[in-house]
């Protein structure tokens, strides 16, 4: 199968580059050539072919943008992107998609790659990734955008993928903001839309997960110094994208919207063979609005799973609202004696009608607590200035707020009540 033609107006632009108009197979093009000592970077001779698009970005130096094509361009391999380097899209809209028999270029990889892997400082923005899922991709081919080091991924639109969307594995200084993640082309995989692990200072921002997508909204492993803000994630059920931040050591969760999902930071000792187990420290989970959520809302989750893990603590829940979760609206959840060195604060929050299963109780993996609004298992926190309000005819909550829990595994340490207020507002405790 031959590659397809390009569609519309290529544009290759760097500073200071001469600008002339070629016709090529009968359309238009606009063309700014790299002049350099080895000579230019393309020439009339490579036809307006999509294996062209590779040769021209391959060929470009650091500060260059590369503007494609216009329309619908079918890929054969990935498009890797060398150091220094702009790739937007076309201001009247460009689609990159997987070409039909190409799957094999695709596995396990990425449409949009960093050149020899490590390429750094490359921007990606404003045009739509198809995965071609519904046009015969199988699972694990053809994912999104595999992030270099300061790598910036704005405005583009990710669609009908077989595998990560959006690949963030250890690199730095990666910002990943106001993209879009359905399904509107087709249908979408289960893994996570944004996903990887042990990548720092890492900026997600704005970005929007229609409840068409599968797998979890973000999902990342041991980051160090990451900023999750301003999300808008819709889920529903069997199609909850949570927000996952698992063994992470500081970071900030602040101002997201969900619908039908939840917010979890929990320790990372089930991926123990990729690295150190580390427990969540200093992560601040702030403003956010998490609605429906089909279990708890927002929890913080220390464990070890067997494996010595790096001890966390100095987690805070602040100013959230959470309404109509399955389980509690809140939890902080120890499960391994040591695991929390650092007491935790949960300050400010509201919850409103929490339990929304009607179960009594909830099997928390760190002991057994019954139905409530705010849950803390073990450990030292401080729990101030919270409001828990049951308003059903048929309240479902026992307890605005729960401390300790039924066959617990970690005893109560210094535990700081003060200003909590609720309709009904109860305190329950358990000594184990």
């Amino acid at each position: 199968m031959t590659d397809e033609p390009l569609m519309g107006e290529a544009a290759l632009s760097c500073a200071r580059t001469p600008r002339v108009i070629l016709t090529l197979a009968g359309s238009l093009f606009a063309v700014s050539f790299l002049v350099s000592t080895v000579g230019t970077v393309a020439n009339a001779s490579e036809g307006p072919k999509a294996r062209n698009m590779h040769a021209l970005v391959g060929r470009l130096s650091p500060g260059a943008t590369f503007t494609l094509p216009r329309g619908v361009t079918n890929l054969r391999q990935p498009l890797s992107v060398p150091r220094g380097v702009t790739v937007q899209g076309h201001p009247r809209g460009s689609v990159l998609r997987i070409a039909r028999g190409a799957a094999e270029a695709f596995g396990y990889s990425f449409m949009i790659t960093p050149a020899a892997g490590t390429a750094g400082n490359v921007t990606v923005r404003d045009f739509t990734l198809d995965g071609s899922r519904s046009r015969g991709i199988p699972d694990n081919s053809g994912g999104g955008v595999k992030a270099g080091p300061s790598w910036t991924i704005k405005d583009v639109h990710l669609s009908n993928m077989s595998y990560f969307k959006v690949w963030v594995y250890r690199v730095t200084d990666v910002d990943v903001r106001r993209n879009t993640f359905d399904a509107e082309f087709g249908t979408s995989s289960k893994h996570d839309n944004i996903g990887g692990g042990r990548a720092r200072d890492v900026t997600l921002s704005g970005n929007q997960f229609d409840v068409s997508t599968r797998g979890n909204a973000i999902d990342l492993v041991a980051p160090r110094n990451v900023t999750v803000t301003d999300n808008v994630v819709r889920g529903a059920p069997g199609r909850e994208h949570s927000i996952f931040l698992e063994g992470v050591r500081r970071g900030l969760v602040a101002d997201n919207d969900l619908t039908g999902s939840s917010i979890t930071v929990q320790g990372n000792a089930r991926y123990r063979d990729k690295g150190d187990a580390v427990n969540p420290l200093g992560v601040r989970i702030e403003g956010n609005s998490v609605r429906n959520a089909p279990a708890h809302g927002i929890a913080i989750k220390y464990e070890d799973q067997g494996v010595r893990s790096a001890s966390g603590g100095a987690n805070s829940l602040v100013g959230n609202r959470v309404s109509g979760s399955g389980l509690s609206g809140m939890a902080i959840l120890q499960c391994t004696v040591g695991a929390a060195t650092r007491p935790d604060a949960i300050v400010g929050n509201t919850v409103v009608d929490p339990f929304a299963r009607g179960d009594s109780d909830w099997s928390t993996g760190c002991g057994t607590v019954p139905s409530n609004g705010i849950a803390v298992t073990g450990g030292s926190a401080e729990i101030s200035q919270n409001r828990v309000v049951d308003r059903r005819d048929r309240p479902t909550t026992k307890f605005g707020l729960f401390v300790g829990a039924g066959g617990g595994r970690v005893p109560l340490g210094r535990i700081t009540l003060w200003g909590n207020t609720g309709s009904g507002l109860s305190v329950g405790v358990s000594n184990r």
